[in-house]
């Protein structure tokens, strides 16, 4: 499903002439799928979920399997597809403020995503809870900046402060690392 944002920038593009704000938005788009990619794989959890659910009394399991990949993918995905309908329109327009609808559609579905991400490793365990908490409020505070500023201008934000987010999970876990290391 995140592909569909990759996708969705693309179609926003399509016949506009290139220049240095579409390029911009263009890269601003790419840069939140690759976030959403990162909240989702790029912490090497996978092996983690597998082990978890194995870990699991066999009674479990299958509750575990269905809230897990089941009930906390849904709001992953809706809110991959609502961030993935607003940056078709963004990359075309930029300097344009967003609708009310627009807005809440882009940063509600950056907090869906990140909520469901929470909850998911929440069930299995795997930890990493803190700051994306963090960042699916922060999404929300984003609302005005597409309202009132421009749709480059709340795009930015989400992609600052999901980022921003995962470098100071990542330097949490590295403190935790080495001093574990160091014990």
């Amino acid at each position: 499903a995140i592909g569909e944002s990759v996708v969705a920038v693309g179609i926003g593009a399509a016949g506009l002439p290139v220049d240095l704000s579409l390029v911009a938005m263009a890269v601003l788009g790419l840069l939140l799928s690759a976030c959403l990619w990162w909240a989702y794989f790029g912490t090497g959890d996978e092996d983690r979920a597998e082990d978890a659910l194995s870990r699991a009394p066999a009674g479990e399991r299958q509750w575990l399997a269905v809230t897990a990949f089941g009930y906390w993918h849904l709001p992953i995905l809706f809110g991959v597809i609502a961030i993935a309908a607003t940056l078709r329109h963004a990359i075309g327009h930029p300097s344009h403020e967003f609708t009310t609808e627009q807005s809440l559609l882009l940063a509600g579905g950056a907090a869906m995503f990140m909520l469901g991400d929470v909850c998911y490793r929440r069930t299995l365990g795997l930890g990493r809870g803190p700051w994306r908490v963090v960042a699916a409020a922060l999404a929300l505070v984003t609302i005005p900046l597409g309202l009132d500023v421009s749709a480059a201008a709340q795009l930015g934000a989400l992609v600052a402060l999901t980022a921003g987010a995962f470098a100071l999970e990542e330097a949490g876990q590295r403190r935790v690392y080495l001093s574990g290391r160091s014990g």
